[in-house]
This record gives structure tokens, sequence and C-alpha cells, in this order.
């Protein structure tokens, strides 16, 4: 099960951060310790809430433009359309 899973969140597309912060507030609240909740679980959850961050935080990969000039970009659930730097925005691959 992958850390996304434990939090109830979809694996793809990757989560923002405020959907992971958000999820990881609703399942920690009845399974904290000090709440009656089992230690290892909680730990076991909050490992899988850390994972989850540090994927939702990390820089997302271009897609290449293949042709049209135009790189998607991702960002969680949101997506960036720029000008490609493969092409420099011609659609045409660069030559070095």
């Amino acid at each position: 099960m992958s850390c996304f899973q434990l939090l109830g969140l979809p694996d793809r597309p990757v989560p923002s951060a405020d959907a992971v912060k958000q999820a990881w507030r609703l399942a920690a609240k009845g399974r904290h310790p000090d709440q009656g909740g089992d230690p290892v679980e909680f730990a076991r959850l909050l490992k899988a809430y850390e994972e989850a961050m540090e994927e939702a935080m990390a820089p997302r990969q271009c897609v290449p433009c293949q042709g049209t000039g135009k790189t998607t970009i991702g960002a969680g659930w949101s997506a960036v359309k720029l000008v490609c730097l493969s092409c420099g925005g011609t659609g045409q691959e660069l030559t070095t």
C-alpha cells in the first residue's frame, strides 16, 4: 500500500501538498495515541504522511513539447503550459 493510499488519497496524479495535509489531519484525528489510538499504527501513518509530503512537494518534470513549442509542467492537481526549454519554443530540436 502506498503512502497516498494509507492517507486515503489516489496515487495518480500526485495530490497537492494541501490535499495531503487535509487527508493527514482527517486520518490522524482518531488514531493519535493521546486519543486512544495504537502508537504503532500512528507511527506508520506519520511515516506515510512524511513520504507523501515529500513527493507532493517535489519538482515535477517537464513533458516534452513534441514539436508544439509548449511544454506542460505538472504540480499536484494542476498543470501549467510554458515555452519548451528543449526547443526554445520553436517546436524544432535545438542543435548545439
